[in-house]
This record gives structure tokens, C-alpha cells and sequence, in this order.
């Protein structure tokens, strides 16, 4: 098994990374290590005595029908150690194997066995699962492997009395069978023991956080492996109970246990009573992330947080940055802070000009000490926030500013535009949340929340895992518009208490935005597919970065070379130019069209001028397959052409124009001998004829989502759907729509 049997383990850690990485996340309990007690050792799973005691995390289950109920959810498990492994399979099969293997009744009593599964490092950056199924029953456990090892050649099983171990790596399996002959496992560590017993029995997560630099050696990129030192000072172990767990959500909440001096960390929100978050409210629902701190006392706060930089030796760099910022602007950041009468203060992450920007915000009293509301104003106190809160609030472009409904808002001049034309808060986070139905994945009270969706960018918030993780947690989203991670921090009794809370949705907005928001086109960069008609075999063209063209065998193995000074459009098709047989390579690039031949030269009279710049194209297109070819290209005025190889555009043709950007060469369909286009903009998908005119009257209710499918029905109707989830029969001819 590979480190994909992480991936959601990974994600729980990634939610506490979000905002280790600013060094903000102080995470503290109120817990001592006196904890009380709930059960006995005798109450504890028989499990754990095979667990080595060398784990980076435990997850416990009441018995193996709660382990296979979790494992056997697609939706969402909490199947914290599932992915690319034997084990979701093989505990899914096993209940069914084992009936069939040997009766009912041997199945009914693995569902009541005990159930552990740990992640232990196994050397080369590689995590393997360790899974133990424990009952009194030695001829049970026989049955077990027996069926296991029917199931599935990848696993390495073996059983020592009535305990059943599972594993991928012969090493762990021998280490476990060992601890538990010798009679030695986890539960020799009176830490580990000490948060079991102060547990409730269900399923639960231990985390031992000394040992967790060796998940982020298997998990993570090496630029943040720096960040491992954090979490595995942050406290001993901490422990997590899911609370509940369905079809796209799950509640987890937990305790920490420190075994450190009180100093190396900060109770930071010692004493401090959680409250409401209005940052949702002023949060675009696109967002990424969104980390909110509604403190009560924010004088208080800071002097917790600077108690902590103290224990860590920082305060003194901390000190010194602020009283550099003070003789700059005139004012400290402490009389800065003071002056606003500061509610809450956080940092957003969501879409603004083709890219993820971070957004700095503080709701206050007072937001005008600073600026005028709903004027972009250039911003004059860069650096602040961060040497007060941390420095995750260093991430954001702190250019410009603006102050709207109470808030301070600071960012890039495109971000904070977002905000004073409306877009960004067309519609709100928590709204958004609300309207889908999982509002409830936000606390409704809090002294900390980090919201991370990890629909709303996966190969950004997944950039921080290794390429063989990464592509497996970018996909584990698909499908949904949300993926809804939150971590957060609450007071409960005196103490502080951290929860996680993960909801998954596929709720569309019903209604289309007024604002465009996805405006960038991806131009491909190659390689290209060509048949060599000398050899005919495929070729692959591609563009140097010194922009030399070149042609290779698919093999990789270079034919030739060919210089050029200007970037291709983002394809090259073929066409047989002399009507011989021989095929010719023909792109664009600037305003151009370009033909050379198999061996890399001009074919004349190429290039030809189109009279504007081309975004993207060609697509080639023989309609009446006579050779007489036609080329359709998007050009950078965010206009459609179709032309002749002579550079004329169709007497026909007439063209799509739309204010929205166009995202891509349209798509032909043929419908009843007829080609129409399906053009794609940022807002919407449009059907045309074939001059380029849409067909019918899209706005309003009938618009269809952007790459939405588009169904033949029968004649010259198709089948599609619109915004607000409404099947339509369209009539391609006369443009009308009838209800399906």
C-alpha cells in the first residue's frame, strides 16, 4: 500500500496546517494531565494490545460493524486511513467472505469483535495501516485470515490467539505479532493510556503528536516540513471522537493532553469566552478559506499571544518589529489596534483575477480611523496585523483598503474592487451554506474557526502534499461544490476545546451571478499529436521555451528543430494543403496563420495575416470533406472567427458576441444533418447555428451552466438543463423550449 491510505488523515492535518504555516494556530487546552477518567482498562479495546507502540495515530471502534459501517460509506468516510489500499476493500468484503466461508454465525461475531487501525512509519517516507481484529476466540480469528486472505493477495495477515492483524508490510506484521506475544504495546505508554481511559468508548482518534514529523515526511512536500516541529510541540497526544458521521458529513471534537512545560505553548484564549462569527457574513461564498477570530478582548488576546512568542524566544523579534512600524506610520500597532475598537479580525482566500488571493479583515467600532467607507483607498499600515496576530495575516497584498458594513477590508486593488462593486458579496458564505443545507459545519460560537473548502481550489489547497498524494486529495472533491473542512475552538467548562466539523455538498446555486468571476482561458501548451505521412506514424510537436519548434517520435527520440519567436495558440492541426496525400502542420501565433510541412519548412504563401491578435486556436474543420478547409480561432477581443486557409473569413458567417468571456473554441454538434456550435463562456453555456447566431433566447431562466451536457432528443431538439435545475426540450430550429 502507498501513502494515498491517508488521504483524509492527511486532510485533518491539513486543516491545522492551513494555519500553522502563518503561524497563527495557537491551539491550547484547558485540560491537565490529570484528566478524568470514564472507563477502566478493562472497558478499553483488546485491540490496542497489538498496537506497536511507535504509532502516529490510533483510530479506535466500538467494534468491527462501527468499523465496517464507516469503511463502507462512499460518500464520506471518516475512513481516515482510506485510499489507494487492501484495507477499505477488505473490510468491506470480509462480513460477506466469511459468511460464506464459514456461517452466519462467524459472521455475527467478527461484527461484535474489537477494532483498532494505527498508521505506523515503515521507513522511506512510506506509511503503512495496521488493522487488528480482536475477539476471545482463537478458531474465529483461523476463519478471519482464512477469508482475508481470499479477499486480497496485497495483505499481510497473521494471528496470534484470537487477534487478527492486517497490514502491508511484512516488517509491521511481524513487530505487531511480536508486541502482543511479548505482551507489550501502546498501552505500556502511560500517556497514550492516560487519554484512552479519558475517552468515551465509540470511535475515536488518537494522535501522538512527537511522532507526527514522520506523516509529514510521508506526506508533505520538504518546504513544509519545517512545519511539522509545531504540531508535534503542540501538545503529546490529543484525542478525537467522531460524534456523528453520515452520507457527506461527519463532527469530530477532541481534547489535547500536554506533557510539556506550560510556557512552550500559549493558552492564548485562556480565559476568553467564545462568541458568534460575523466573517462568513462578509466572506464570498467561492471562498477557499476563511480563518475568523471574534475575541472579546483583543488587548488580552495579544498579550497571550505574546506570552507564547516568549516561551518560543520570538517576542524580542516580535518587539523590535513593531516599534519600527510605529516610528514609520506615526502610531504603534498596539494604539493602532486600540484606536479601531476591534470585534473580531481574520483572513479570506478566494478568486480574484484569475488567481487565489488571501484578503486581511477586521470588523471594529471605529473603522474610519482608518478609512473612508466604500472607497478604495491605498492602505498605510502593511505589517500591523501581522505583528500583533501572527503571520498568517502576512499572506494578503496589503495595497489598498476600503471599510464597508463595519469591516476593514485590505488587500490587492483587485480584491478589494471585488468588494466595492459587489461581486464578492453577491452572495455570502454563510448564506451559501445555508441555502445548500450544512450551516451547520460552522460553529455557532467560537474563540478560533478555520474554514477550508477544498472544492473551491484542489490543486491549490492540495499543493502542499507529495505529487503521489496531491492528485488523489484534489480529486477526492470532485463531484461536490463543497468540501467543507472546519476546524475551530470553543470554551466548554473553563477549558478549551477543539472540534472539527467536515460537510460535503453538491448543491448548485439556482439562480446565475451578475458578475463574472472565471475569466481566464487555459491555452494549451502541447505536446501535440501529428501523423508523419513519411512514416505514418504519430509525432508529437511542441514549443521550446526559446520557442523553437520541434518534432519528436512519441518515444521522445527528436526528428527536428525548427526556430520561431512567438508563442503558439494553443494547438496545431493538420490539413492536406495540395490535395496529395501529404499532411502539413498548421497553428497560429500573434495574428497568423502558420503551415510548414513534415520536414519542418514554410509552405507558401504562410503565414497569413487574420487582421487580430488569436487567444487560441486553430480548430480545423473540412465540412464537405473535399479539402476545402475552414479554421475557427478565438481571438483576443473575445471574438470568434471562422475562416478559409486564405485568411477571409465565411461569407456566412456572422459570429458570436457576448460581454461574458469566452472560454474556449466552440464545440460542433451535429444535429439532423445540421452542425451547430456549443460555445462555453464564463457564465454560460450557448448553442449557435452554424453562422454563429444562438439559436434561442438563453437569458433570464433558460441560461445552462457552463459545460453543461447537451442531449439529442429527436429531430432537431435536444435535450438540456437549465440554472435552476429544469430539463428543457429545445428545438434547434425555431428556438422554442418545452418542459420535459
Amino acid at each position: 500500500m502507498n501513502k494515498r491510505t491517508i488521504i483524509y488523515c492527511s486532510l485533518l492535518v491539513a486543516v491545522l496546517l492551513v494555519a500553522a504555516v502563518a503561524g497563527f494556530l495557537f491551539l491550547s487546552s484547558g485540560n491537565e494531565r490529570g484528566m478524568a477518567h470514564v472507563r477502566s482498562e478493562d472497558e478499553l479495546s483488546l485491540s490496542f494490545s497489538a498496537v506497536p507502540s511507535d504509532a502516529v495515530m490510533v483510530l479506535e471502534f466500538e467494534d468491527f460493524e462501527k468499523c465496517h459501517e464507516t469503511f463502507s460509506r462512499n460518500m464520506m468516510p471518516p475512513a481516515v486511513f482510506t485510499g489507494g489500499s487492501f484495507l477499505p476493500d477488505v473490510i468491506k468484503a470480509l462480513p460477506g467472505k466469511l459468511e460464506a466461508l464459514s456461517g452466519a454465525s462467524a459472521a455475527e461475531e467478527l461484527l461484535k469483535s474489537d477494532m483498532a487501525v494505527s498508521l505506523h512509519y515503515s521507513g522511506h517516507n512510506r506509511i503503512s495501516p495496521l488493522a487488528v481484529i480482536s475477539s476471545p476466540d482463537q478458531e474465529l480469528a483461523g476463519m478471519i485470515l482464512d477469508a482475508v486472505q481470499a479477499i486480497s493477495r496485497d495483505c499481510v495477515a497473521e494471528t496470534v490467539g484470537g487477534t487478527v492483524i492486517l497490514t502491508d508490510s511484512d516488517v509491521l506484521a511481524s513487530s505487531s505479532s511480536r508486541h502482543l506475544s511479548e505482551g507489550v504495546s501502546i498501552l505500556d505508554n502511560d500517556d497514550f493510556l492516560e487519554i484512552a481511559l479519558a475517552s468515551e468508548g465509540g470511535v475515536n482518534l488518537y494522535v501522538c503528536h512527537p511522532n507526527l514529523g514522520k506523516l509529514f515526511s510521508g506526506c508533505f512536500n520538504s518546504r513544509y516540513l519545517g512545519y511539522a516541529s509545531f504540531f508535534q510541540t503542540f501538545s503529546y497526544w490529543s484525542s478525537y471522537t467522531v460524534e456523528s458521521a453520515g452520507e457527506g458529513f461527519m463532527k469530530i471534537s477532541g481534547f489535547d493532553m500536554h506533557n510539556v512545560a506550560e510556557d512552550e505553548y500559549s493558552h492564548v484564549f485562556e480565559g476568553l469566552p467564545s462568541r458568534a462569527s460575523s466573517l462568513h457574513s462578509m466572506t464570498p461564498y467561492y471562498a477557499s478559506l476563511a480563518l475568523s477570530v471574534p475575541a472579546s478582548d483583543f488587548e488580552s488576546l495579544v498579550r497571550n499571544i505574546d506570552r507564547y512568542r516568549d516561551g518560543q524566544g520570538r517576542l524580542g523579534d516580535v518587539a523590535l518589529k513593531r516599534k519600527s512600524l510605529g516610528k514609520a506610520e506615526g502610531v504603534s500597532p498596539d494604539e493602532w489596534i486600540k484606536a479601531l475598537s476591534v470585534k473580531e479580525v481574520g483572513v479570506i482566500r478566494f478568486e480574484t483575477g484569475g488567481k487565489q488571493e488571501f484578503v486581511n479583515m477586521i470588523r471594529c467600532g471605529n473603522p474610519a480611523a482608518v478609512c473612508d467607507t466604500s472607497v478604495l483607498k491605498k492602505y498605510e499600515y502593511g505589517g500591523f496585523m501581522a505583528s500583533l496576530f501572527g503571520s498568517v495575516f502576512s499572506l494578503a497584498d496589503e495595497d489598498y483598503c476600503t471599510s464597508l458594513s463595519g469591516w476593514l477590508i485590505i488587500g490587492s486593488e483587485n480584491a478589494v474592487k471585488d468588494f466595492l462593486s459587489g461581486r464578492a458579496l453577491e452572495l455570502d458564505l454563510g448564506r451559501y451554506l445555508s441555502d445548500a443545507g450544512i450551516q451547520d459545519v460552522l460553529p455557532q460560537k467560537s474563540l478560533l474557526n478555520v474554514y477550508v473548502n477544498l472544492a473551491a481550489d484542489p490543486q491549490g489547497l492540495s499543493a502542499p502534499f507529495k505529487k503521489s498524494l496531491a492528485g488523489s486529495i484534489a480529486s477526492s472533491s470532485s463531484g461536490s461544490t463543497v468540501d467543507a473542512w472546519v476546524y475551530y475552538l470553543a470554551s466548554k467548562r473553563k477549558s478549551v476545546k477543539p472540534f472539527v466539523s467536515i460537510r460535503r455538498s453538491d448543491y448548485e446555486i439556482p439562480s446565475v451571478s451578475k458578475f463574472e468571476r472565471d475569466t481566464v482561458v487555459e491555452i494549451p501548451k502541447g505536446p501535440w499529436k501529428v501523423k508523419n505521412c513519411g512514416t505514418g506514424r504519430m509525432n508529437l510537436m511542441y514549443q521550446q521555451d526559446n520557442m523553437y519548434i520541434c518534432l519528436t517520435e512519441e518515444n521522445g527520440k527528436g526528428i527536428w528543430s525548427a526556430p520561431f519567436s512567438t508563442p503558439i495558440c494553443g494547438n496545431i492541426g493538420q490539413v492536406d494543403y495540395f490535395e496529395n496525400g501529404k499532411l502539413q502542420m498548421i497553428f497560429a501565433s500573434g495574428s497568423k496563420l502558420y503551415l510548414i510541412d513534415r520536414l519542418g519548412r514554410m509552405v507558401n504563401p504562410f503565414p497569413v495575416d487574420l487582421g487580430k491578435e488569436i487567444l487560441l486556436g486553430p480548430d480545423v474543420y473540412d465540412f464537405n470533406q473535399n479539402r476545402k478547409y475552414n479554421v475557427m480561432v478565438l481571438h483576443s477581443d473575445n471574438t470568434l472567427g471562422l475562416y478559409d486557409l486564405k485568411g477571409r473569413l465565411r461569407d456566412d458567417w456572422v459570429g458570436f458576441k457576448t460581454d461574458e468571456t469566452i472560454k474556449s473554441l466552440p464545440e460542433p454538434l451535429e444535429i439532423n444533418s445540421s452542425l451547430y456550435w456549443v460555445v462555453t463562456t464564463s457564465m454560460q453555456t450557448v448553442i449557435c447555428d452554424f453562422t454563429g447566431r444562438p439559436v434561442a433566447d438563453f437569458s433570464g431562466s433558460k441560461k445552462i451552466r457552463p459545460g453543461a451536457e447537451i442531449k439529442p432528443y429527436s429531430g432537431n431538439s435536444v435535450e438540456i438543463e437549465t440554472y435552476d435545475g429544469k430539463k428543457w426540450v429545445l428545438d434547434l430550429k425555431n428556438g422554442s423550449f418545452t418542459r420535459k
